[in-house]
């Protein structure tokens, strides 16, 4: 096994430079460029969550006056 292993060179294990992170903002916008029915539908569910999470936490100034879903309330008889 020794032999074996003594008589390989040394570019058998050799590692890939690491991949250039460089040029992603442009990779992002090439991205949008390509796929603008992704990217505006993508925008729009966004803004609607945030729309949504802002009217609940930040725009509501009391508690809701009834439950939304309940027991109708009895009729009042004569």
């Amino acid at each position: 096994m020794r032999e074996a292993l003594a008589a390989r060179s040394g570019r058998d294990f050799t590692v890939a430079a690491p991949a250039r992170r460089s040029g992603s903002g442009a990779r992002r916008l090439a991205w949008l460029w390509r796929r603008p029915g992704l990217a505006f539908g993508s925008a729009v569910f966004l803004g609607a969550a945030t729309a949504i999470a802002a009217n609940a936490l930040v725009f509501q100034t009391g508690r809701h006056p009834a439950p939304l879903f309940g027991a109708a309330p009895a009729p009042v008889l004569p």
